[in-house]
Parts: structure tokens; C-alpha cells; sequence
């Protein structure tokens, strides 16, 4: 279980990576429609926030032991 979580956090930080160096990010846009798409496992939870189908932000937790069901 241990190693799971390690690869998942391993992950998330490659996926974080990749995004913010990249310039995948765009800039926020107040006139633009906007969109939350959510996300959720036993390991943990994920948004996103979209401008026209491109990520503006994004946040992700790992959930500690005592908080998955």
C-alpha cells in the first residue's frame, strides 16, 4: 500500500511538472466561460479549472490512511 501511494505521489509531481514547465498553463480570462472538472479515488482527489478546454489551475491530494474509506 506503502508503494502505491509513493508511485502516486511520484506521478502527480511528473504530471505537475510536465504542465508547468511546459507553458501548458493558460492565464485566467474574467470574460471567459469557465469550467471545474473533479475527480476522486480511494487513494485521493483532483480538480481542474478550464478556460475553453485548457487547464488555468489544477489542485491534488493524496489522501493519508485514516481519511480513504
Amino acid at each position: 500500500m506503502y508503494e502505491d501511494l509513493n508511485t502516486i505521489t511520484h506521478s502527480a509531481r511528473s504530471i505537475e511538472q510536465e504542465i508547468t514547465s511546459m507553458g501548458v498553463l493558460r492565464y485566467f480570462e474574467p470574460k471567459v466561460v469557465s469550467v471545474i472538472q473533479t475527480g476522486a479515488s480511494q487513494e485521493g482527489l483532483g480538480a481542474v479549472f478550464l478556460q475553453q478546454g485548457q487547464p488555468v489551475c489544477y489542485a491534488c491530494k493524496a489522501l493519508a490512511d485514516k481519511k480513504k474509506l
